[in-house]
């Protein structure tokens, strides 16, 4: 009986041995490293919520309220869950045109946001922003001045590390109620698009 079992149990410890002799030779990945500062870049749309402006508004005019937008962003990861960012955003040019004459208002942000993260897997997460804004206004109107507006952000987003050093985002965000004085109204400022990241150690 004795001498039946010594083969059994040294197939079984065969067997047993296996799957830890193939994880030395092929362990698994580890999870991509996220901690640390970054550096990114935006690319999409964006949309003036509320039209044009009632100053530019009439006339004939037709409103283009829609426009690619780009942005630059910097941050830091403190662990899995969190991260702050600061980042610039241009939110591209309203456009009023008519048939013999046309106005436009540029508008650009700055932000400064608090990230936080919730990870799906080790290499997605989806993620959401909160902090505040600083927009500048610029009219093609030659006597209009300049106008600043601060306020509220926020977003939602996806992000995918690729494991190295890279991320990807799809993001949503918007800017609420930039208010800019008589001229420019009051507008939400939404963008839509994706980002690449570069983590920097």
């Amino acid at each position: 009986m004795k001498k039946n079992l010594l083969p059994l149990l040294a197939l079984t410890a065969l067997a047993a041995a296996q799957p830890a002799r193939a994880q030395a030779v092929f362990p698994p990945s580890e999870p991509p490293s996220v901690y640390g500062p970054y550096v990114g870049a935006a690319f999409g749309t964006a949309q003036a919520r509320r039209g044009c402006p009632v100053a530019i508004q009439g006339g004939g005019r037709v409103c283009d309220d829609r426009d690619p937008s780009w942005g630059l962003f910097a941050g830091y990861q403190l662990n899995r869950y969190f991260a702050a960012e600061v980042g610039y955003r241009d939110l591209g040019f309203v456009r009023a045109t008519a048939p013999t004459s046309s106005l436009t208002i540029h508008s650009s942000a700055w932000s400064l946001v608090a990230v936080g993260l919730a990870p799906v897997t080790e290499r997605f997460s989806g993620f959401a922003k909160f902090g505040g804004y600083r927009v500048l206004l610029e009219s093609s109107q030659g006597d209009v001045a300049d106008a600043h507006a601060t306020g509220l952000t926020y977003a939602l987003g996806a992000q995918f590390d690729t494991g190295g050093r890279f991320g990807v985002r799809a993001e949503w965000q918007r800017y609420r109620k930039v208010d800019g004085g008589a001229f420019y109204g009051v507008n939400d400022y939404d963008t839509l698009g994706v980002a690449l990241l570069f983590r920097l150690r």
